[in-house]
């Protein structure tokens, strides 16, 4: 493998020819977190804000079992 070779994943080889670059894979399973995390924060703060409807329970749950996952005892364990 020349300098200008890397390799990409299941023995494959880029050569650096746009021509056979892999396609983009998956959002990386933390940066998925922190975005659904932000999403249910912002949509908590929306229903703050207007002060007229309840916020869905769920999302509490979610947002915090999120927070448990990336901040609590076991953050970094994968829970799946």
């Amino acid at each position: 493998m020349t300098t200008e070779e890397q390799v990409v994943g299941f023995g494959r080889v880029y050569s650096g020819d746009p021509a056979f670059k892999p396609p983009l894979g998956l959002e990386p399973k933390y940066s998925a977190r922190m975005g659904r995390k932000q999403a249910i924060r912002e949509a908590i703060e929306r229903y703050l804000e207007d002060g007229k409807f309840e916020i869905d329970p769920e999302w509490v749950k979610e947002y915090n079992e999120l927070v448990r996952i990336d901040f609590g005892p076991t953050a970094g364990v994968s829970h799946e």
